[in-house]
């Protein structure tokens, strides 16, 4: 399965927790409601995600995110639930958020980590963007 960004409803996201094998599977939700600035969606992930630091940039968050070597469960879910209300007065930063995540993240996931990492493993990461 390719990782992917997929915009779920509310039931869909019902479904989808049934769904995940929650012993394997790290599994992060954010409340859009809360995230208004790219600051605030810095500092959220970070704490989310135990980046050691995730800076206000998008190159370290980048990095960092494409290591997670912390996280042992072999699957990554990210729900954003609320997305209307998710960045909703940034809409630029929403836009890079989301491209970093479609050309960046999830792609290095997908396959790039065993060209870059010794000893990488392809892991499963979906962004689910909730209604």
């Amino acid at each position: 399965m390719k990782n992917c960004i997929l915009k779920l409803s509310d039931k869909q996201l019902l479904e989808l927790k049934e769904k995940v094998p929650v012993s394997n599977c790290f599994f992060v939700e954010i409340d859009g409601e809360q995230v208004n600035s790219k600051e605030m969606f810095f500092e959220i992930m970070s704490d989310k995600f135990k980046l050691p630091s995730a800076g206000s940039g998008w190159d370290s968050f980048i990095d960092w995110m494409n290591d997670l070597s912390w996280i042992s469960e072999e699957c990554i879910c990210l729900v954003i639930n609320k997305y209307s209300e998710f960045l909703k007065d940034d809409l630029v930063t929403k836009v890079i958020f989301e491209e970093v995540f479609q050309e960046d993240i999830l792609p290095f996931w997908d396959k790039e980590v065993l060209k870059t990492v010794v000893d990488g493993k392809i892991r499963p990461f979906n962004l689910y963007l909730v209604s």
